[in-house]
């Protein structure tokens, strides 16, 4: 049995340990530039999810100006932003910016909001319509004015329902949460602008909530409009903090009063629920949303600050894998190198004879090479220089022959 060298096994016994440990980095590997690429996935989702924001606050704006402009009651509170030109700069501006972030974000992101962009080309012709009509702005063009109101609900509504799926694709429970509020928070404009419109029509136009259709048509959304009420005051911590502070009490609290007085029957007109709903932006729905998207943003930044650490981790461990894998290949090589020269040493081993050298015994007798001691076999036993060893074993053999041959006679 061949014997190993002992620096063959010192190097077979350090591969198996790193070969282990180069599988073990390889998957740490992996799996952290997995996390660093969610984490940076989720946090794009999720501030895609508040881009479209923008454009439908700029939509609602622009009908709120709008609305109340065709029935002279711009006055009467005060539009976030006022004017034609300035409302639709605003949402121009918005649109260019929307399909500009979009352009830096996934496929499946941009596809879900594609559609409510194409829906867009209504725009148009929503405002050369406005533009060409003449009634006299007050109350009797208030017909004229929710046709145009519901105009512009139907292009906003395409990006509710796809800001909706985009922040349910959110991964990262925190983050789904912020963008879930955000979502409500916007949805309950809306739903705050449907309900005002209603109440204000039936008020002004149908003298009063009398007719069961219209009774039933304003308590829907007046439960739609509580129940996003009740979700937001109930939010859990982190964002619970957030909604306490700028949750718009004054608003909810007045302009409900006056639905409910209204669909119970009493009497109620329009110079009542009009105050209700005049408030700064800061103080409304808007500044309760613009607190929970810094909020979102904060918690987008602190994930990604994680992401980067993960990939200063990632970065340190390639490098080890790296020098784990050149270990690895210097030990493949000196072990190969401990195998050849193994080769050629028993190669070596194994020749007992050299080339054109002559054994002792096809030089010798049969009876010299059988009987000779070692030492004499260390000369030539017939040379005339044969040791004295080698005189005395000659002598005994030359004697027990010649006895052999008078004992045969």
């Amino acid at each position: 049995m061949r014997r190993i060298p002992i620096r063959m096994k010192l190097a077979g016994a350090l591969t198996v340990p790193l070969l282990g440990l180069l599988l073990i980095t390889t998957v740490e590997v992996v799996d952290t530039a997995r996390d660093v690429n969610r984490v940076r996935s989720q946090t794009q989702l999720a501030r895609a999810s508040i881009g479209p924001s923008g454009l439908i606050t700029s939509l609602q704006n622009e009908r709120t100006w709008v609305v109340v402009e065709l029935i002279g009651q711009e006055t009467a509170i005060t539009p976030p932003v006022a004017g034609y030109a300035e409302s639709r700069q605003a949402t121009d501006e918005a649109i260019a910016a929307l399909r500009d972030t979009l352009g830096g974000e996934s496929d499946a992101v941009a596809a879900a909001y594609e559609p409510a962009l194409a829906n867009l080309a209504e725009l148009q012709n929503l405002r050369a319509t406005i533009d060409a009509s003449t009634p006299p702005r007050d109350l009797s063009n208030i017909p004229f004015s929710d046709e145009v109101y519901a105009g512009y609900s139907r292009m906003i509504r395409p990006f509710l329902d796809a800001n909706t799926r985009v922040a349910l694709a959110v991964d990262d429970a925190e983050l789904r949460q912020a963008t879930s509020l955000v979502d409500t928070v916007t949805r309950q404009l809306e739903t705050l602008s449907d309900l005002a419109r209603t109440s204000i029509i039936e008020i002004v136009l149908g003298g009063g909530l009398n007719e069961p259709p219209e009774i039933a048509a304003t308590s829907k959304l007046k439960s739609v409009f509580d129940l996003a009420n009740d979700e937001l005051r109930q939010a859990p911590a982190p964002y619970g903090e957030v909604v306490a502070a700028t949750f718009p009490e004054d608003l909810v609290t007045g302009f409900s009063e006056q639905v409910d007085a209204a669909v119970a029957g009493e009497p109620v007109n329009l110079g009542e629920i009009l105050p209700t709903l005049d408030v700064p932006a800061d103080a409304g729905y808007m500044g309760l949303r613009n607190a929970l998207v810094t909020a979102l943003n904060d918690r987008a930044d602190e994930l990604n600050r994680q992401a980067a650490a993960l990939n200063n981790e990632l970065d340190t461990t390639r490098k080890q894998l790296a020098a784990r894998e050149e270990q690895l290949r210097v030990a493949g090589n000196n072990q190969s190198k401990l195998q050849s020269e193994r080769d050629g040493l028993a190669t070596l081993g194994g020749m007992t004879t050299m080339p054109n050298e002559r054994s002792s015994s096809a030089v010798c007798s049969p009876t010299a090479a059988t009987l000779r001691p070692a030492k004499l076999r260390e000369s030539r036993p017939y040379s005339s220089k044969r040791s004295l060893t080698a005189r005395t074993a000659l002598a005994d053999v030359n004697g027990v022959g010649k006895e052999s041959l008078r004992m045969s006679r």
